[in-house]
């Protein structure tokens, strides 16, 4: 029982806004709290006459909803619920686990009196998140910038650095962890790091698969890291984490290793975050809550202009958030229609693959599949194409006025006939050719399989007779896009390696 009560006190002392609570107080909250499992589908509270609690998410995840499946939002890992403490919670709001859930829970009345002396934790447990998110986009209509551009990275990372060597047993390693309230750990090998572990780690890579705890940490490290640069703003640190949908980032500076930020780092800084928004994404069980999530993307923008954000950085995080939204919509077609029968790339072209959206760009999209396509496979194919077009188009990503999109038979095609086309547009550089390869010359594959090889691409570009014809045309048109994109787009070609397996 007492590791148990440990590892409550790390994951609370590690959640806003309880982080900020005094340790004798963050003692009498964790004995107070008691342990909730609850099935996939089940009801929250399973009893109706239970009184007002709260709910911190330790593993799974939740849909709240008010009225006949009025989905009002969803919640994940490390989340925590207080529509059920909110004053003006409604008469009929519920909750389902969409997963099999833990949860730690307490009653909001005995909550509240444990952190009566702090007013920002009683505001916190009293107003809904929907509640909370209005008024944080209030406060940032009327900032003009906001801390995450003037802060950096190396600013925040305080405390003692816990490493250990990838040799260290994973229950070592997770003792290492809970003594130093860490929710992760930066494997060493001399002065250099091997890999990085997280809880999340050591619940899917070891307990969930049964690994033993005596094995070595290396046998569950993440090895290729994610890492920021001491200097670089807090902005940027949202901007990696969204791109790569990681959780932790080492920070490195001229001496080397300097410490570690997450994104409840993050969130301390800046309530609404386009990471947060992406992993709720993530872990949506259907389109309408892929729909209730996209309607937080505006307000993702407007937060990023009133930061002060270049165009650049906006385009980043939105078009983060709309690859998101697309692989999770791949994933439930792939879920409904069944693997794929043969290896396929989703891919992007236009704004998307350039990483310039906004929250009110069309679709531009198309499939690349596998030269081993079989007569009657493309029904499959053309299922997900529609699952997905109309997906997106539901979320505020409108169908391409030129049917630009894999829905298009046109746009769905194989390998050998995707070359043909980038062959015909090089050889024959009229018009049409040139509107199209203003949008498939920016290609980038959102979802599937990937082998692009620039330098025999460069060599296959500059080599081809038609080559200097077509740039010219190419580079005289009037648009500044077509001279901004220049031939770098060019000189990556997507192929497809039908030797191996579709994953995802």
């Amino acid at each position: 029982m007492e590791l148990e009560l440990q590892e409550m006190h790390v994951v609370i002392a590690a959640s806003p806004p309880f982080d900020r609570l005094q340790d004798d107080i963050l003692n009498a909250l964790t004995t107070a709290i008691s342990i909730q499992y609850v099935r996939r589908g089940g009801d929250i509270p399973a009893d109706k006459d239970t009184p007002p609690t709260l709910h911190i998410l330790r593993q799974g995840a939740i849909a709240m909803y008010s009225g006949k499946d009025n989905l009002m939002g969803m919640l994940g890992e490390g989340d925590i619920c207080t529509s059920f403490c909110a004053a003006d919670v409604m008469p009929d709001f519920y909750v389902k686990a969409t997963e099999d859930t833990l949860l730690y829970s307490i009653p909001c009345d005995q909550l509240s009196k444990l952190v009566e002396q702090d007013e920002s934790v009683l505001h916190f447990i009293r107003h809904s998140a929907a509640q909370r998110l209005k008024e944080a986009v209030s406060d940032m209509q009327e900032q003009s910038s906001s801390n995450l551009l003037h802060t950096y990275a190396g600013d925040i990372c305080r405390g003692e650095l816990v490493t250990a060597s990838p040799d260290i047993s994973i229950q070592d390693g997770a003792r290492l962890m809970s003594e130093h309230g860490v929710s992760s750990l930066i494997l060493m090998e001399g002065s250099s790091p091997a890999g990085l572990v997280t809880d999340r780690d050591i619940r899917k890579r070891c307990v969930a698969t049964g690994l033993p705890v005596d094995n070595p940490m290396h046998k569950i490290m993440t090895r290729k890291i994610t890492s920021l640069n001491a200097s670089e703003s807090l902005f940027d640190a949202l901007l990696v984490m969204t791109r790569n949908q990681v959780h932790h980032l080492p920070v490195f500076d001229d001496s080397g290793l300097k410490g570690i930020i997450t994104t409840t780092d993050i969130m301390r800084q800046e309530g609404l975050s386009a990471v947060h928004l992406t992993s709720t994404i993530r872990k949506a069980e259907s389109l309408e809550a892929l729909v209730e999530a996209s309607k937080m993307l505006p307000r993702i923008q407007l937060q990023l202009t009133n930061m002060g954000a270049d165009l650049r950085h906006v385009g980043f995080a939105v078009t983060a958030v709309t690859c998101a939204i697309t692989r999770r919509l791949i994933e439930l077609a792939e879920i409904q229609l069944g693997p794929s029968p043969v290896p396929y790339a989703w891919i992007a072209a236009g704004s998307q693959a350039r990483r310039e959206q906004t929250s009110h760009s069309d679709q531009d999209n198309g499939l690349i599949i596998s030269d081993k396509l079989q007569p009657g496979d493309d029904e499959w194919f053309e299922s997900l194409a529609r699952f997905v077009n109309d997906g997106l188009d539901a979320c505020g990503y409108i169908y391409c006025p030129g049917d630009v999109m894999a829905s298009n038979p046109k746009w769905r095609q194989t390998v050998s006939t995707w070359q043909g086309y980038f062959e015909k547009w090089i050889e024959q550089p009229e018009p049409m050719a040139l509107m199209l390869s203003s949008i498939f010359f920016d290609l980038r594959v959102i979802h599937g399989k990937e082998n692009c090889s620039t330098r025999s691409a460069r060599r296959s570009w500059s080599r081809h007779p038609r080559t200097s014809c077509f740039s010219r045309i190419w580079c005289a048109m009037p648009l500044p896009t077509a001279r901004r994109w220049g031939s770098s787009a060019i000189l990556c070609w997507f192929t497809m390696d039908n030797t191996t397996t579709h994953s995802t």
